[in-house]
């Protein structure tokens, strides 16, 4: 009996150790449109997508925002959602979640003009 109560808890001790989990590893996720300094002219729609993979999990979704308000969650790849941007200069943040809670981030700034500017010189340019 002695032997087997050894046995026996060795064994839960083995199973403990080996279903205890490695250090969370959060995901990683980066932003593939819009590019970073992008140009737009007028109010325009804007895709937004991502890449979004979890070495040690899944990744639970991919939230996008534009100027730290949320415009859109995908759980399901490819990640993406458009959204309106009106002129001016925007900061659009990507943020993956795994399943272990772990969470990441990817940050880039477009500028949006209201519209293109057409000038003509009326004098030649002496350099």
């Amino acid at each position: 009996m002695k032997y087997f109560l050894k046995t026996a808890l060795l064994v839960l001790v083995a199973c403990l150790t080996f279903t205890a989990h490695a250090a969370d590893t959060p995901p990683t996720v980066a932003i593939t449109s819009p590019g970073n300094g992008q140009v737009f002219v007028g109010t325009t729609m804007v895709l937004l997508s991502a890449m979004a993979s979890d070495a040690d999990g899944t990744i639970v979704g991919v939230e996008f925002l534009v100027n730290g308000v949320l415009v859109g969650t995908d759980t399901t790849f490819p990640y993406r959602t458009g959204t309106v941007l009106a002129p001016g200069r925007h900061t659009i943040t990507v943020q993956a979640s795994d399943n272990d809670g772990n969470v990441s981030f990817d940050t880039l700034e477009v500028t949006v003009y209201d519209k293109l500017i057409n000038a003509t010189l009326s004098t030649p340019l002496r350099l």
